[in-house]
């Protein structure tokens, strides 16, 4: 178990590399933070930089995983520097390895964000909504949307959650499946407050048609 006083102290050090990075990429100066960025990638995975760059999004995860726990710590900066990656490629007019590194950035952050607590870490929820954002949620890949849509759910954004479900019926190959988890939102929202649904957008009458339309 690792101590409090150790994870701040990693923290504190890995915001030291970040800024450094985030600071080459305020000046102009892409090639010294493209190479603070392989260092920074290689201290959080403690691996080759090749080889994370080979790597598909759910082996870095677990590259993160020990003893079935996910260092979320870890986790967020990891994502954190490939936004900045996407970044800098953006401003080299790179725009198709910018929205690669953007995704990717995106799929760790509703990693971190749904597989545990990352205090003192801020919740990267306005981190989620830029990329998102930028990105353009109707062309994010399915994996993501699904991730999305539970991240939403899990915030209390259910006419958001909706809308990803609604998008993925017209999109997805596994409808049935996509039907099958909309019946059951619906049912889990039935158990909510009706505070709780007009927060997240809905009321329960609007949920309630909603039900027996999806059946």
């Amino acid at each position: 178990m690792l101590t409090e006083d150790y994870v701040i102290r990693m923290i504190n050090y890995l915001l030291a590399a970040l800024g450094e990075i985030i600071g080459f990429k305020t000046a102009g100066q892409y090639l010294e933070s493209s190479l603070a960025i392989d260092r920074l990638l290689m201290e959080l995975f403690n691996l080759n930089i090749d080889v994370i760059r080979n790597m598909d999004d759910n082996n870095l995860i677990d590259a993160l995983t020990n003893h079935d726990v996910l260092d979320v710590h870890r986790l967020m900066f990891a994502a954190d520097v490939f936004k900045e990656e996407g970044d800098i490629f953006y401003a080299r007019d790179n725009l198709i390895i910018s929205m690669q590194s953007y995704l990717r950035a995106i799929n760790l952050y509703l990693a971190a964000a749904l597989n545990g607590s990352f205090s003192p870490l801020p919740d990267p929820v306005d981190r989620i909504d830029h990329l998102v954002r930028i990105s353009g949620e109707a062309d994010l890949p399915e994996d993501i949307l699904v991730s999305l849509f539970c991240y939403y759910e899990q915030l209390g954004r259910y006419t958001a959650a909706d809308d990803i479900l609604t998008h993925l019926l017209s999109t997805s190959n596994q409808t049935d499946d996509v039907m099958a988890e909309r019946r059951g939102f619906y049912t889990r929202l039935l158990e909510k407050t009706d505070a709780e649904l007009v927060k997240g957008g809905m009321t329960r009458t609007q949920l309630e048609a909603k039900l027996s339309g999806s059946n």
